[in-house]
């Protein structure tokens, strides 16, 4: 089978590309054997003998293990051996491996201790097309460590990318290009634009399956936005099939495909549907390069993805609908052309594909936040920002509002260096503000209910409440025992302390309607946090259930700059207290919206955009945590006491409705208000101007 891969027809002369130069670019279709086969080529010619491993990046999780557990299976051995694994919170290595398997978020935080990257002889970046923040930086800084190591190899991968940008970069590298075998794919454009993407990819598939033999490789690949559009597809595909008549949903397997699923495997996408039936995968974008699924004969194409955008004026990141590029439509198309020939349905125009869709994406440093990428670089010794070797850089406003934000939280100093504070925080494989929050429980004596907050928030507790058609009512009921109405970071611990003090037990999660494998999550993300700790010799220390208060104070010091305050006029409107022009409202699956009295001040997790702004995750603060967490930022002047009446109505206390979100799926921007007003530049800082609001 291996042999029979594109890539066995090249091996000696890719060999030869890689051995000949420190940088070398492949180019090679999904489904050609780059990245299954390529390290094990690197492997056989005796790239791991000295000691030193083959690493081999991938920007997402499910990759990591899915080709990890492949190339384990092709090489003979137990996966963690000789073939391994590392993730967030998951390495699956140890000193025996020489082939690892990584997201590029572990290897950038490996080059934290050792810009060298002396551990690894080759380094393959695969997928580099995709530029993801953390592949941006790794490709400057791999850049120099070759230059530093000429025992070291270099190889970026992709399915498609701009070959000769990337051979530029790297001073001409060269570049080689497995030739692919792929089958014409048959195009269909909508006639019109598409209101409703969704029910017409429900359409389409029902249409498919009724229509096209089951015989042979005739499986569908939907791309949908998100989790709630994969999910909702497959609801209604199924319900629409059984509508029409039930023997067709008999013959047809849904299964979605979500990037956060711990393994593609254990859900079945990545098997061949059962004899007699047919494969329907509905995925977000995880399904374009990241993996290859046999068998697609049709795809649909929603044309549309959930990508992050950095919003200035709100200083964070909200998960934002966008059309794809030209580059990811012609890749989606090509999934349904590896083994025959395929059709590919686009829910969008010929004219819109070409006016309205940029020929390539944007890459995600030059729109999302850097906060963590300008401490990294900050703790290698990177100086100045401007300086460091960006393939694409950064708008210089985005390093400046990341710096001033790190300063506020105490990361940097006024010299723009990075602080003891700072170095804590990078320990952790955590954005700032969450590892702010668990270096600030250290002098607090609050560390063991920190980590449980901050591992159910990295658990993504989006699912973590159930609520059973059948059962809803009495699964509210459930719920309800947990809620804490000052915090929905304070009910996450709730949840998480009373299924560790129940042994974990699976019944005890069933009986209470709670996702067991959120929980099953947070309870392995809390064990390492804990164990980094002890390492970085914080004390981990519970305050008992009379110290929430001091939880509450250190989600204030992390989430400062994320704060709102209650309309005096409205009690169920809040405005971010850096940008009083946005209108937003606790969601209403927060615990502390039952409240019949909102709190004044509020810290919150995420921005959720859609009819409305919402706040999501949300903790009630004190007025006093906000001016001492935010250096001078937030003052007293004319901070507003809680003694006004509200012109209307208190909101309505009521049940939330499900889970209590961990990220927004938005679909629709908000209008912003203009920018808060800076203050004068500190003497001998480097860092944009403190602002200082009156709140």
């Amino acid at each position: 089978m291996q042999r029979q891969l594109p890539i066995y027809r090249c091996k000696e002369e890719l060999l030869r590309c890689i051995g000949e130069n420190p940088v070398s670019i492949v180019i090679g279709e999904t489904g050609s054997g780059k990245t299954t086969q390529l390290v094990q080529y690197l492997h056989q010619r005796g790239y791991a003998r000295n000691g030193g491993i083959i690493g081999c990046t991938q920007p997402r999780r499910l990759a990591a293990i899915g080709v990890a557990r492949r190339v384990s299976a092709e090489m003979g051995c137990a996966l963690g051996t000789r073939v391994g694994y590392a993730i967030h919170l998951d390495d699956n290595t140890t000193d025996e491996t020489e082939v690892k398997f990584m997201t590029d978020g572990v290897l950038l935080r490996e080059v934290v201790r050792d810009p060298d990257v002396g551990r690894y002889s080759v380094i393959v970046l695969d997928e580099a097309h995709e530029r993801s923040v953390n592949t941006d930086v790794l490709l400057g800084v791999l850049q120099a460590a070759v230059r530093r190591r000429s025992d070291l190899k270099l190889v970026v991968t992709s399915a498609t990318m701009d070959i000769l940008k990337f051979s530029r970069f790297f001073g001409n590298a060269p570049f080689y290009e497995i030739p692919g075998q792929t089958y014409e794919v048959d195009v269909q454009y909508a006639a019109a634009p598409v209101e409703d993407y969704v029910a017409e990819a429900v359409f389409r598939v029902c249409q498919l399956h009724v229509q096209m033999p089951l015989e042979g490789k005739h499986d569908i690949l939907v791309f949908m936005t998100g989790r709630d559009d994969v999910l909702g597809a497959c609801e209604l595909i199924r319900r629409r099939l059984s509508e029409v008549d039930p023997k067709w949903l008999e013959t047809l397997l849904v299964l979605p495909c979500l990037s956060e699923a711990v393994s593609a495997t254990a859900s079945g996408v990545l098997d061949a549907a059962p004899p007699g039936m047919r494969k329907c995968v509905v995925a977000t974008n995880v399904a374009e390069t990241s993996l290859t699924i046999d068998g697609v004969r049709y795809v649909v194409d929603s044309g549309f993805m959930k990508t992050n955008v950095f919003r200035p004026k709100l200083g964070m990141n909200t998960l934002q609908r966008y059309p794809i590029s030209q580059a990811q439509a012609n890749q989606r198309k090509g999934r349904a052309g590896r083994t025959t020939e395929g059709l590919c349905f686009r829910l969008y125009t010929e004219a819109q594909f070409a006016q309205e869709m940029l020929p390539s994406s944007v890459p995600e440093i030059q729109r999302s936040s850097i906060d963590s990428v300008v401490l990294l670089l900050k703790s290698i010794g990177v100086a100045r920002l401007v300086d460091f070797d960006f393939m694409d850089p950064p708008p210089a406003a985005n390093i400046c509002r990341s710096m001033w934000q790190l300063w506020v939280l105490g990361l940097l100093d006024d010299s723009g260096a990075i602080t003891a504070g700072g170095r804590q925080a990078l320990e952790f494989p955590l954005a700032p503000t969450l590892a702010k929050v668990l270096v600030e429980s250290a002098g607090k004596d609050c560390g063991v209910e920190a980590v449980r907050v901050v591992a159910m928030i990295s658990a993504d507790p989006k699912e973590l409440f159930e609520l059973p058609k059948d059962r809803e009512e009495v699964a509210r009921q459930h719920h309800g025992r947990f809620y804490v109405n000052e915090s929905d970071h304070l009910t996450l611990l709730n949840v998480l302390t009373h299924f560790v003090e129940n042994g974990n037990s699976r019944q005890w999660a069933k009986d209470h309607f709670l996702h067991l494998p959120t929980l099953l999550r947070a309870c392995e993300t809390q064990r390492q946090l804990l164990e980094r700790m002890r390492q970085l010799k914080l004390p981990v220390v519970s305050c008992g259930p009379k110290g929430l208060d001091r939880v509450r104070q250190c989600i204030a010091s992390g989430f400062c700059l994320q704060s709102a305050q209650r309309s005096s006029t409205n009690w169920s409107e809040y405005r971010p207290l850096l940008n009083s022009g946005v209108v937003c409202s606790v969601h209403p699956s927060s615990a502390v919206y039952v409240r019949a009295e909102m709190p004044v001040y509020v810290v919150y997790h995420d921005l959720l955009l859609t009819t409305r702004e919402y706040l999501v995750v949300v903790t009630a603060v004190e007025r006093d945590w906000l001016i001492q967490a935010s250096r001078g930022v937030f003052c007293s002047k004319s901070l507003m006491r809680d003694t006004h009446k509200p012109s209307t109505t208190p909101v309505t206390p009521s049940l939330p409705h499900a889970a209590v979100p961990a990220g927004g799926g938005a679909t629709q921007a908000g209008k912003l208000g203009p920018s808060p007003p800076g203050c004068v530049r500190p003497k001998g800082t480097l860092l944009p101007s403190k602002r200082r609001r009156n709140i």
